[in-house]
């Protein structure tokens, strides 16, 4: 067993979850490698101290105060108009994104006239062929971009 290993099934191994054989290879690789026997006493103070903690009742009115305190974030007014703020934003970084990336591709592939290939170096299409689909047989067929675009 490599070191990797062993850290990776200290806490299985403290939980006694690990099969006898992984064990015995465990305790064997323990036995020789300081390192792993370090980090293996302190998952067992870990582990022995989680185990001595008690947990106490949640004090009375506990629930009904966070149930309180939701209802007023949800009543307040500014659900809608923080989604229809955070639609906007998100629309106008997707359009400077766009812009950022036709200006890589113009300084990439030349001048502003030429025309801009896709990230795999094909030129732009005007039709796409559908891959075939398993559960209606017989050959692909063309589609071209504006048909997809009207279906979708």
């Amino acid at each position: 067993m490599n070191c990797f290993t062993c850290e990776r099934n200290l806490s299985a191994y403290l939980d006694d979850e690990l099969p006898m054989d992984e064990r015995i290879e465990l305790e064997g690789h323990l036995d020789g490698c300081e390192a792993c026997r370090s980090e293996f006493e302190s998952h067992q103070m870990a582990w022995e101290v989680a185990h001595q903690v008690r947990a106490e009742a949640a004090p009375e009115g506990l629930w009904e105060g966070v149930a309180d305190e939701l209802a007023d974030n949800v009543t307040s007014k500014t659900g809608v108009e923080d989604l229809a703020l955070m639609v906007k934003g998100l629309a106008a970084d997707i359009q400077q994104l766009q812009r950022t990336v036709d200006g890589l591709r113009r300084d990439l592939h030349g001048s502003a006239g030429e025309p801009v290939t896709d990230a795999y170096g094909h030129e732009p299409a005007e039709s796409i062929r559908v891959r075939g689909n398993p559960f209606r047989p017989g050959e692909p067929r063309e589609a071209s971009i504006d048909q997809l675009r009207r279906n979708s």
